[in-house]
């Protein structure tokens, strides 16, 4: 996801009250503008971006759980030396993210002969950039990084381990504010 982010950064500055020629706080709002976008799509379990994807998978069962979906295509199956699989071989399940062979993956091989995995490529997204995004999006993206901006401690908590022991970790991405969640909640993915 190169720069895909839900709110562009002139967008986050105008937000947050920043002014636009400035640039000594861009580093740290590109990191929240990703950290937001990847927020959201963990909630989702979805890719928001449509984007060229790859994954490895050894083969020897029947179904394929790819990480990013809906899938758009698939572009290629193949291993190290250059077996391929035809389409014909497979069911897409694209909104599930599932590609189920018509019996069984095949072992793939590398070109001496050993067993090796299979790369898949394929394209995968809700939308195609930003400007294709429902304006909800937008929403709550805009409430997100206004929280982590003005609150960069809300998106940790303290867990006490013991007598004056504490660890701190980060919010679970599927633990979502209730404002965030009304927004994008018709999006999530059920199983």
């Amino acid at each position: 996801m190169a720069n895909d982010w839900i709110l562009n950064l002139d967008q986050a500055k105008d937000l947050l009250g920043l002014p636009q020629t400035s640039t000594i706080n861009d580093p740290r709002l590109q990191l929240l503008l990703s950290a937001v976008t990847a927020r959201i799509e963990e909630y989702l379990g979805r890719a928001l971006f449509s984007d060229t994807h790859t994954k490895k998978f050894v083969g020897g069962n029947s179904k394929l759980f790819l990480r990013n979906y809906p899938i758009g295509s698939i572009t290629s199956i193949a291993d190290p030396a250059s077996n391929t699989i035809a389409a014909t071989e497979y069911i897409l399940f694209e909104e599930l993210g599932i590609l189920q062979h018509r019996s069984i993956w095949p072992r793939a091989l590398d070109t001496d002969g050993y067993l090796a995995r299979w790369t898949i490529t394929y394209v995968a997204g809700l939308y195609a950039d930003a400007a294709a995004l429902p304006v909800r999006y937008n929403g709550a993206a805009s409430y997100l990084i206004s929280d982590m901006w003005n609150r960069p401690e809300s998106q940790v908590r303290s867990v006490g381990q013991g007598r004056d022991i504490g660890t701190d970790y980060f919010k679970n991405a599927e633990i979502m504010p209730p404002e965030v969640a009304a927004l994008i909640g018709g999006d999530v993915t059920m199983f």
